[in-house]
């Protein structure tokens, strides 16, 4: 009998590589709007944006702000950020980049791999994210829809990790055990302290080899690592 039959996936940084798939778009973003006239570079698009996105994140998570407000804010931050006007920020800019980024097909190394051997091992798969609109997009072109049975956002239950609720809620939702179940993210404030706080087991994503004092159940630097947990 496998220890886990309900495993919770995070989305973004995850298995939908949230890096790669904005960069890209952020430098189709640069070329269509001639953001290079402002004295913009690519890369001090790209820095600052993900600089901007990691503080704004933090704070809707933490109730500080919407997730209206971290839209809004984004680039006009990010151009505050390199120096310049927020009234140049283009109108359209924010939709726009959403829009491109949301249709980026690039996974995480091994996302696929991992899913293909856990669906095909009878484990019930969900996806527990903290995106609003646009997670199933993500996920159909990036070709792993089929994996899971559901996908909770923010939008659908009108909760965000790492609050105690919304892991209620999920669980409720599924049918699942809390001793069955395993949470698996990137992020130790949302997806691991939201784990704890209801008393599930969960697996930190440390694809990037982050320092820390937190106690995940788990850790591993490779989704393939996840066979030997489950």
């Amino acid at each position: 009998m496998p220890k886990y039959t309900h495993l919770f996936f995070d989305l973004d940084h995850t298995l939908w590589d949230a890096d790669r798939n904005s960069a890209e778009a952020l430098t189709e973003l640069h070329e269509f709007y001639n953001l290079g006239n402002y004295g913009i570079h690519v890369a001090d698009l790209i820095r600052t944006f993900d600089a901007v996105n990691h503080v704004l994140w933090l704070q809707f998570e933490t109730d500080l702000i919407t997730k209206e407000r971290l839209i809004s804010s984004r680039f006009p931050m990010i151009f505050n950020r390199i120096g310049l006007s927020e009234y140049l920020v283009p109108p359209t800019l924010a939709k726009h980049y959403e829009e491109i980024c949301f249709i980026k097909p690039h996974l995480v190394e091994g996302s696929k791999e991992i899913l293909e051997y856990l669906k095909s091992a009878n484990y019930r798969l969900f996806i527990l994210t903290n995106g609003g609109r646009g997670q199933q997009s993500k996920m159909e072109h990036s070709g792993i829809a089929e994996y899971f049975e559901k996908v909770f956002t923010t939008i659908t239950t009108g909760m965000k990790k790492p609050d105690l609720p919304l892991y209620q809620y999920v669980l409720a939702e599924t049918h699942a055990e809390l001793r069955k179940s395993l949470m698996i993210g990137d992020s130790l404030h949302s997806d691991i302290q939201g784990a704890k706080n209801c008393g599930m087991d969960s697996v930190f994503f440390n694809r990037k080899k982050a320092v820390h004092k937190e106690t995940p159940t788990y850790e591993i630097k490779h989704l393939e690592e996840l066979r030997g947990i489950v």
